[in-house]
């Protein structure tokens, strides 16, 4: 069944593809959390659970302020 599910569904997402474009949001000025996760929700919606994002986003942009 499993594997008849996954026929169906998106290809999953690396975590690193998903961080690097944190990394340039908040490199092409997103300075807060909804602007990153704007640009990021516009990119991987339906494809990446929203708290995977949320939680990449916070990272990188704490990073990326220190």
């Amino acid at each position: 069944e499993i594997l008849l599910l996954e026929r169906y569904l998106p290809p999953s997402v690396d975590e690193a593809e998903i961080r690097a474009a944190a990394r340039a949001a908040v490199a092409g000025g997103a300075g807060n959390l909804g602007a990153i996760m704007g640009r990021l929700m516009g990119q991987y919606k339906g494809r990446v659970d929203g708290s995977v994002l949320n939680r990449i986003a916070r990272e990188e942009m704490a990073a990326g302020m220190s």
